[in-house]
């Protein structure tokens, strides 16, 4: 069983908020859909580095198997955006001590919400 050490949790979520977003945006790639932009992340870093750019951000958590989704609905210069990231055990930590940090809420759901969320 792995014991988090939460300083460096702490220090890798100053680091991902100091990622310059040109960085960040190297670890997304889009999910065509009509009007809403859509994004998923493939870093955890890079995710709450753009999550921390957003005007305004309304966080999901997702729940299934061995994994955590979260689905970010927020704004940005260009309007909507949704981020989404798949975490597991220590990407989850990061993830939600990110967010308690920066202030962004987050809901809890079961998994079967995912779908419906994401409008796929």
């Amino acid at each position: 069983m792995q014991v988090l050490d939460f300083e460096l949790v702490e220090n890798d979520i100053r680091e991902a908020l100091s990622m310059p977003l040109a960085d960040a945006i190297i670890y997304k790639e889009r999910i065509p859909n009509d009007d809403v932009r859509r994004f998923k992340f493939h870093d955890e870093r890079a995710f709450v580095k753009f999550v921390h750019t957003l005007k305004r951000a309304l966080g999901f958590k997702v729940a299934m198997d061995s994994s955590n989704y979260y689905i970010v609905h927020g704004e940005d210069d260009y309007g909507d955006v949704i981020a989404m990231f798949r975490g597991r055990r220590f990407q989850s930590t990061f993830v939600e001590l990110a967010f308690e940090k920066l202030g962004i809420p987050l809901k809890e759901y079961p998994g079967e919400y995912l779908l419906d969320l994401l409008k796929i």
